[in-house]
């Protein structure tokens, strides 16, 4: 990814990166750059939940919930 400018760099890099399966550093830098600019903090918050946040394993659901 190139700068923290947006246009279309930034965008190009985040379509493949959405294509490709990018790795988790990636993901996570993407997340910092949005940040950064406060009219795309929804759009980083998003982008967190989905390709950074682990899914909880079935298993601990289970035990939080009592079963």
């Amino acid at each position: 990814m190139t700068s923290t400018s947006g246009g279309k760099d930034f965008e190009g890099a985040i379509r493949l990166y959405e294509l490709g399966d990018a790795d988790r550093e990636r993901w996570a830098r993407v997340v910092d750059l949005l940040t950064a600019r406060p009219d795309q903090e929804r759009r980083a918050i998003a982008f967190a939940a989905r390709y950074l946040v682990d899914q909880v394993p079935e298993i601990e659901l289970r035990l939080a919930a009592g079963d």
